[in-house]
């Protein structure tokens, strides 16, 4: 099972195997409601284990640091700066 970061939520992917009958259900469902089999599955996993879902994660920022080397020089060649070969 690996873990999986969404835009909003923390998911993870598994595979299981579950009745034909109740998959048609669920594909049933979510043509009457307009949602993806996906969102049907886990709104009722949420509720039949008393589960909130949809918990958003808190934005972080990255501070990347760098170091100050000077502005570019007047007149700088590559000819000045290598030695003759």
């Amino acid at each position: 099972m690996g873990t999986v970061i969404n835009k909003r939520m923390v998911t993870a992917k598994t595979t299981v195997e579950i009745d034909s009958q109740l998959l048609y259900g669920i594909k049933l469902k979510a043509l009457e409601e307009g949602k993806s089999i996906k969102q049907v599955i886990n709104e009722c996993l949420a509720q039949g284990v008393g589960v909130k879902t949809g918990k958003r994660l808190k934005k972080s920022t990255a501070k990347i640091g760098g170091y100050r080397l000077g502005g570019i020089k007047d007149n700088l060649r590559r000819i000045d700066i290598y030695e003759d070969i």
